[in-house]
């Protein structure tokens, strides 16, 4: 295994572009991110996510991982992705950022493997088969995304998963983070324009989520583990709260 030392490499501060109806769909998210983030060389990411590596270690412990496919969304450059390949999964990933996967190309080959199959694509039309995956793994993707978009993805996360297969989704950004107060509201639950805070230049647009809303937007998967996090750091108005999920399709 590959796995010591996992962690992530602390995000650069963008010098992002005010928002606008350019960015107000997932492509114009896409766009953004391909030229404000990857181009430049900002969020390339090298360590495998830690509640990843632990969930996934832990949910298919016994298992003939061989046997068992996952797909990422949002990959990235591909900081999961070696990971899921190490332990001998079938790999597939999806970015909506040409840049992101050709980066993650490069990175999975610097450890010796090419079998993983990444495209660049919208994560609201994903272009596999129905009962593709075992798992589906999200990592702080649907933040970025306005909440219709957000209801299409969850579509066609069901429609790919397996029977029994599970949705795993990290860093969903919770309604009382303060970040949100420095943001202006540009769909329901979407902020953009950050002029302060911990999410300043950290993305073109945030969506903000509670218990409710992910229970009822995760139908006709069902939520088997919603954990909320909720993290005061320095002064007690600075609140880092955000939600993990992980649901089934029966």
């Amino acid at each position: 295994m590959l796995t010591s030392g996992i962690g992530c490499t602390p995000p650069a501060a963008l010098e992002l572009a005010s928002y606008s109806d350019s960015v107000a769909g997932a492509g114009g998210i896409g766009n953004a991110w391909e030229s404000e983030i990857y181009a430049k060389g900002r969020q390339i990411n090298r360590w495998p996510f830690s509640d990843v590596v632990a969930d996934v270690t832990r949910l298919t412990a016994g298992l003939d991982r061989s046997k068992l496919a996952v797909l990422e969304l949002g990959c990235g450059t591909g900081n999961n992705i070696w990971f899921f390949l190490d332990c001998g999964f079938e790999v597939c990933g999806i970015d909506i950022a040409p840049t992101a996967i050709a980066l993650a190309s490069d990175y999975v080959r610097s450890f010796g493997f090419s079998e993983a199959d990444l495209r660049v694509g919208d994560i609201a039309g994903l272009p596999w088969e129905s009962d593709s995956f075992d798992f589906v793994v999200d990592r702080g993707v649907l933040s970025q995304l306005t909440l219709d978009d957000v209801a299409r993805t969850i579509t066609e996360v069901f429609r790919v998963l397996k029977p029994g297969g599970r949705f795993l989704s990290y860093d969903l950004f919770g309604w009382n983070n303060s970040g949100r107060q420095f943001g202006v509201e540009v769909s329901p639950r979407s902020y953009a324009n950050f002029s302060g805070g911990r999410l300043f230049g950290k993305s073109p647009r945030t969506t903000f989520f509670d218990r409710e809303l992910i229970s009822e937007m995760w139908r006709p998967l069902r939520v088997v583990d919603l954990v909320r996090h909720q993290v005061v750091k320095g002064e007690a108005e600075d609140v880092d709260e955000y939600y993990t999920v992980q649901a089934v399709k029966d």
